[in-house]
């Protein structure tokens, strides 16, 4: 194991254990995505459907981007038109 957080009995907790305990596991998941699997992108799930003339819906999934996971539980409904309007109101100086 690479790093873990013992607690013993009687032994007072402070918010840093549980955070380390977070941040660990982070971190551990981390590394076996960038050495085990790869360290470039890849998707899975987030399967995109046409839900309307302007709408797009997002399935549940997870990215694998550089070692790190990203997720998404819920499933996201998108309009294309909202998404373009403010892509057009970024870009303007």
């Amino acid at each position: 194991m690479d790093r873990k957080v013992i607690f013993r009995d009687y032994q007072e907790q402070v918010a840093t254990d549980h955070n380390n305990l977070q941040e660990y596991a982070q971190q551990a998941m981390d590394n076996i995505v960038a050495d085990g699997i790869s360290a470039s992108r890849k998707f899975s799930g987030l399967m995109v459907t046409k839900t309307g003339q302007v709408e797009v819906t997002v399935g549940a999934g997870r990215v694998y981007d550089l070692g790190a996971v990203y997720g998404r539980r819920a499933v996201l409904t998108q309009s294309v038109c909202r998404a373009a309007n403010r892509m057009e109101v970024e870009r303007r100086p």
